[in-house]
């Protein structure tokens, strides 16, 4: 892809079966903390299903977002236990974002079902689709 700034640089669509892979030699320290791999698991499989494309780990200047839809321009961020001690940063960085790249953003909280994830998910690019078209 070609960022803002104009740098192109390479992405790559990993299969659940590679990531499980990366997951297992790397024993959670490639960031995947278990409540956020089980989510985004479900948001994959949906997404696969759907013959939607994905990036997982999108960089937008120095942050990241936990998996990012380019046609939807709709990015998904998984927020675990310690994210409600810093909403600020959170809301700040997520602002940040919003800004650079005016993409919407679909927080999941750790008590929510997978369900009700997917189903948000399928609503907000319902409406984006509409927007767009």
């Amino acid at each position: 892809y070609i960022s803002l700034r104009g740098r192109t640089y390479k992405y790559y669509l990993l299969t659940k079966n590679a990531v499980d892979i990366l997951i297992n030699k790397f024993k959670y320290n490639v960031r995947f903390a278990r409540f956020e791999y089980k989510y985004l698991n479900e948001i994959e499989d949906f997404l696969d299903e759907m013959n939607i494309k994905y990036i997982l780990q999108y960089s937008v200047g120095n942050y990241r977002i936990d998996l990012y839809i380019p046609e939807y321009n709709t990015a998904i961020e998984i927020d675990e236990k310690e994210h409600r001690y810093k909403q600020d940063y959170d809301r700040k960085r997520q602002n940040h974002i919003e800004n650079q790249i005016h993409c919407k953003f679909i927080r999941v909280s750790e008590g929510e079902s997978c369900g009700s994830v997917v189903a948000r998910i399928v609503k907000e690019l319902k409406m984006s689709a509409n927007r767009c078209a």
